[in-house]
């Protein structure tokens, strides 16, 4: 890994440096799965997980920031807050995703909740 310090990443970030999100994927993937984990507590996990959470939170913030997003963020306590609340609010969304009244409110199960037997003659 590079010599270099979160802020450093951070500015090139800023700047449109994809390299920098790879060396951030590296160094915070653990946590935000670990955050998404406990985010999704109870929650359905059919379609999307916490990888998918952690991925989209580390893709949003790299959009944000190559927007104008987030000015104030220069350290690494910002950059771990601010990856937090998108992290909860991605989650948030695929729980509500999969809790519409279209996807059955959350009542509908999937095939492993079926109790199918073949081939057993009957």
């Amino acid at each position: 890994m590079s010599h270099e310090s979160v802020s450093q990443w951070i500015t090139q970030l800023k700047a449109g440096d994809i390299s920098a999100l790879a060396r951030l994927h590296q160094r915070y993937w653990p946590t935000l799965c670990r955050l998404a984990t406990l985010a999704f507590r109870e929650a359905p996990r059919r379609v999307q997980d916490e990888e998918d959470a952690a991925q989209e939170a580390l893709l949003g913030l790299y959009n944000s920031l190559r927007r104008g997003g987030f000015p104030n963020l220069n350290d690494r306590h910002d950059l771990l807050a601010v990856l937090s609340m998108i992290t909860a609010r991605k989650v948030a969304n695929q729980r509500q995703h999969e809790l519409r009244q279209k996807r059955g409110a959350g009542a509908v199960r999937d095939e492993s909740a079926l109790d199918c037997r073949y081939g057993d003659g009957g």
